[in-house]
């Protein structure tokens, strides 16, 4: 046998191995046994096929809080050019923070030929990665071989772990006349990696759509649920993967050409956060489940398969398809997600009140159609009364696509709304497109206060052929918007129920709740339902209920800043120790669902039932 035979012989035999080991199967290397050739791999994927994951190094790598002091535990690395690793990093359970583990300046992550990134939930292929995020308790193990010699910096990139101690070195050494191809698709858009809304921040996540993909088998056929599905091109997505414990076999979920035309926030499992500028693929173990937040940029229609022998031919096959989003939308959702929130511009009014004149300053407004705005409305601390900004006549309110109304307490989502009071030392924020042009009365509707001057005047520029869509839900009973009891002066508030949820975290654990979770209503009488989230807590929390929200008559949400009336709530956000009160009538009986919309905090435990008797 030629040494050129043997050479490539060996190549393919370690190929297998790598595969059959990434497949939990245990592979059947036969012939003889040779040193590897002396020529050393280019391309990262050669790399990891070239080495012998058997003699793999294993390093752990803990988070440590220390009181004020963070660290890294090691906190200095050094790797041999050539040879396996895997390093294990833990975030201990009982710390009280996620924690990064993120290059700082030339990255380590591009000095090495990465196998996979690795949790209890999911294995996830990259052809690189920019950082990993470990949650409290989570661990991930990231099996890589070092190439490129060097020294390379690593901080949590949270604000101000670094500065607390949060920092390591990690040295390679060798590696001389060593090359790393990272193997980025030559068809990627690299600047798709500097995208805004790969941030956390961006508001393309706050309205994000929320899809899952299961994963069924039966004895005779492994299928992905659904198979087919659509997307809209420059929408926020968070795809969920699913693989339940039921199942008998992990399972890729391979979509290569769409992942590529991706913007990749993250992929998000219970163990860890992922970023990286695509994935290759993702493998959900059993029971396991991982979220990707996703923007599609490329429309078309793409193909997805399990990669694993045999599965693809059983039905585990798909389609994704990615629709172009239509440069003038209809729905008010799609107006929402059609703009770039950050540009948005935002104006602020103030209600003045100089002796018996009242004002709103400025009192004429103009917006162009189609633009994303943020108009933030105040009344002053040092004012004697509270405020309205109310239509007069044809409704501002529902020529515009409404995103949000947001206080310091929490925020309001609705088809539309009906008017917004400001109470004494109140700000208010209305996120909002406007969309039909036109012009448009505003005042306060308290008594006196027109005449005393407090109108204004807003104008709509532009939207040429634009069109809205509100999205009030076909079973919403109109009648209910113009209910007497939506009144404040109807004798059902003077002796309406009060009753209170919290929003519950359980200290050192991952349990959420709502407290009480279930509770029930008597169809015709009138509650003040507050929903509280702890300023003690960790997160914001939803409470939605949607079929519920259309059925109550409803008379306001009223917090610490303002009063806000809508024909009926979409959801309501609680934020980290903020309280709302919902009062509200219940129309029509029935058991209703309700549960907090955030990732992973429905199955953490936040949910509930909201169950409405028959009066008598």
């Amino acid at each position: 046998m030629s040494r050129f035979s043997r050479i490539t012989r060996l190549g393919m035999i370690l190929a297998l191995a790598m595969v059959a080991c990434d497949r939990g199967e245990t592979a059947d290397v036969t012939g003889p046994t040779e040193p590897p050739p002396p020529t050393t791999p280019v391309l990262a994927s050669a790399w990891v096929s070239f080495v012998n994951w058997d003699e793999a190094t294993t390093i752990t790598v803990n988070m440590v809080e220390n009181g004020a002091a963070l660290s890294f535990s090691p906190n200095t690395f050094t790797f041999e050019a050539g040879k396996p690793y895997i390093l294990r990093i833990t975030n201990p359970a009982s710390n009280d923070s996620k924690h990064y583990f993120s290059p700082e300046g030339t990255s380590f992550y591009q000095a090495i030929a990465t196998r996979k990134v690795q949790t209890a939930e999911a294995e996830y292929k990259a052809p690189y990665f920019d950082a990993v995020e470990l949650k409290l308790g989570g661990t991930l193990e990231l099996f890589f071989v070092p190439v490129i010699a060097g020294t390379y910096d690593i901080i949590c990139t949270i604000t101000g772990h670094k500065a607390a101690g949060m920092t390591g070195t990690v040295t390679i050494t060798g590696g001389e006349g060593y090359q790393l191809d990272l193997e980025v698709a030559s068809d990627f858009n690299t600047a798709l990696m500097t995208d805004a809304r790969r941030s956390g921040s961006h508001a393309v996540w706050t309205d994000a759509i929320e899809r899952t993909i299961g994963m069924n088998e039966t004895s005779t056929a492994f299928t992905f649920v659904p198979p087919d599905f659509q997307l809209t091109e420059g929408l926020g997505y968070k795809l969920t993967l699913d693989n339940p414990d039921a199942n008998g076999s992990k399972h890729y979920y391979t979509a290569v050409e769409l992942y590529k035309t991706l913007v990749l926030r993250k992929a998000d499992d219970s163990q860890a956060e992922i970023k990286a500028p695509y994935l290759n693929a993702v493998e959900l173990l059993i029971g396991g489940s991982t979220t990707l937040y996703i923007v599609p940029t490329q429309s078309g229609t793409y193909g997805v398969l399990c990669t694993i022998a045999g599965h693809a031919d059983l039905g585990m096959t798909g389609t994704i398809t990615v629709a172009p989003f239509v440069q003038t939308p209809v729905l008010a959702s799609d107006w929402v997600g059609f703009v770039n929130w950050d540009e948005r511009e935002v104006i602020e009014v103030t209600m003045v009140e100089d002796g018996a004149n009242l004002s709103f300053s400025p009192n004429t407004l103009t917006f162009e159609a189609g633009k994303p705005y943020v108009l933030r409305i105040l009344n002053p601390a040092d004012n004697a009364s509270k405020h309205y900004f109310s239509p007069k006549g044809t409704s501002f309110y529902q020529a515009v696509a409404t995103r949000k109304a947001q206080t310091s307490d929490a925020e309001y989502k609705a088809p539309y709304f009906d008017a917004v009071e400001l109470k004494i030392g109140g700000v208010l924020e209305l996120f909002f497109v406007p969309v039909i042009a036109g012009t448009f009365d505003i005042l306060c509707t308290i008594t006196g206060h027109e005449a005393a001057g407090m109108t204004a005047i807003v104008t709509i520029t532009g939207g040429d052929g634009y069109a809205l869509d509100l999205e009030v839900a076909d079973d919403f009973d109109q009648a209910l918007a113009s209910d007497s009891r939506r009144s404040g002066s109807n004798a059902v508030w003077v002796g309406a129920a009060e009753l209170t949820i919290q929003m519950f975290e359980a200290a050192g654990s991952d349990d959420l709740g709502f407290v009480p979770p279930d509770i029930t209503l008597t169809q015709g009488m009138g509650y003040k339902l507050t929903l509280a989230n702890a300023a003690g807590n960790q997160s914001k929390h939803y409470y939605t209920a949607g079929d519920f929200y259309k059925t109550v008559v409803l008379r306001k949400g009223d917090d610490t800043q303002a009063e806000i009336k809508a024909p009926y709530f979409k959801a309501v956000e609680l934020l980290i120790g903020g309280s709302t009160t919902l009062f509200m009538v219940p129309t029509v009986t029935g058991n209703y669902g309700v549960l907090c919309t955030i990732a992973t905090h429905a199955d953490r435990g936040m949910t509930g039932t909201i169950t409405v008797e028959a009066e008598g």
